[in-house]
Formats: structure tokens, sequence, C-alpha cells
């Protein structure tokens, strides 16, 4: 199964020179409801980046649980946008592309709260050939 909805092109120059509106893509990248069905069902991994395993625990005090229901709990409309990546920023890596999403969460009732601010900023990408759906950025918002 394929949770990729297109193929931007990647930036023309390396990741590290470009500015944050030459990293934007401008559109969705993944499905996000084939993500979220392969998630519950044991399709995809979800791996957490070093940045984003920090703060999950020390920021936010978050379980696995908790960012599984995150996950859960998103939807369409709280897509934010989408940009070229670094997973880890090491720069021998090519860029990934990975799609932003922003959400108020009560973990506690483990349901979306849009009064419940800051909201949460997440942004991910998946590794089809992994079968990994890689959280680069689970922090809050600092929009």
């Amino acid at each position: 199964m394929s949770f990729e909805l297109w193929k931007p092109s990647p930036p023309t120059r390396p990741i590290q020179s470009c500015s944050d509106a030459d990293r934007k893509i401008g559109r969705r990248c993944w499905n996000l409801s084939a993500v979220q069905r392969a998630v519950v069902v044991g399709g995809l991994t979800v791996q957490l980046s070093r940045s984003a395993q920090a703060s999950a625990e020390e920021e936010l005090a978050w379980s696995r649980s908790d960012i599984l229901r995150f996950i859960g709990c998103l939807h369409q409309a709280r897509y934010n946008d989408s940009e070229w990546c670094l997973p880890g920023g090491k720069s021998n890596q090519r860029p990934m592309k990975a799609d932003a999403y922003l959400m108020g969460f009560n973990r506690f009732r483990g349901v979306e709260h849009p009064a419940h601010e800051p909201w949460i900023y997440f942004k991910f990408t998946v590794r089809e050939n992994a079968l990994t759906l890689l959280v680069l950025s689970l922090h809050r918002s600092i929009y």
C-alpha cells in the first residue's frame, strides 16, 4: 500500500542552504487517513526522531499511548503545511518530504481539545520501504 499522495520535486540545491520558504512543498504529501489506519493495525511502526522523543518525554510528559492517541485524533482540518526535512539533521541523507499538523489535545482523555493551548506541532514522514511512520517533530507549538 502506498501512503504517498504525490511526489514533489526535491530542492535543487542542498537543503542546508535552502531558506524556510524554499523548503516548503505547498500541499499534503501523505494520505493521513491511510497512515492512521496502518498505525492502528500495525502496518506502520511509529518511530520518533531524537528531538521528538526528547520533547515527548521532557516537555510534554507523554507516553507512547498518548502519542498513538494523538495520531489517531488528527484530521485533515488540522493540516499546517509540508516541507523538505533532513531526519536527524544528518547532511549525508536525502531530504524527506514531511507533513505538519497543529492540534489542541487532551492527553488524559485522549481526544482533540481545540481550547487546549498551546497546540501541539506534529511533523511526520513515511518510510514506505521500512514500513515506518517517522515522527520528526512533536512539541508545543510556537505559532
